[in-house]
């Protein structure tokens, strides 16, 4: 997942540790997808004057694992937050931060279509905190997840 940022990583110089992940029943493609986008964000989302930095980290027991993605960047007011995980959702406008406003749209229906959910914790100025809460195992078809 990194090398596909390692351009941005390089060019930013940021600071991106990646600590150990859970095996979870899911597709390969997406959570590769998930996280690049995530930490993709984080390094858009940096404070112009400090080196990006990103940390990925993880807990998980035998039931559910909790993604975390924390950077130190400009952070959001939180009570935008279920805004930024909607299609063409933007905070800022296109000329300050690039994109298309959907890579927190489809980590958002990632994370569902695998059962789980996505949330963040920020406030402006003091970087975000993205938490992506999955099975390890999927649900049978019309069982609940257990989340």
């Amino acid at each position: 997942m990194l090398s596909d940022l390692e351009e941005v990583i390089h060019e930013k110089g940021a600071i991106v540790n990646v600590g150990p992940l859970p095996t979870l029943e899911s597709s390969r493609t997406l959570m590769h997808q998930l996280l690049q986008n995530l930490i993709g964000n984080a390094l858009k989302f940096h404070k112009k004057d400090e080196v990006p930095r990103v940390e990925v980290s993880a807990e998980w027991d035998t039931r559910v694992a909790r993604i975390t993605v924390r950077d130190h960047g400009i952070g959001l007011d939180e009570r935008y937050a279920p805004r930024i995980f909607g299609i063409f959702q933007r905070l800022h406008r296109a000329e300050e931060y690039g994109g298309n406003g959907v890579g927190l749209a489809i980590c958002a229906r990632i994370a569902e279509r695998h059962g789980g959910l996505i949330t963040v914790r920020s406030q402006p100025g003091e970087g975000a905190r993205f938490q992506v809460v999955l099975p390890i195992h999927q649900p049978i078809p019309g069982e609940p997840s257990g989340l």
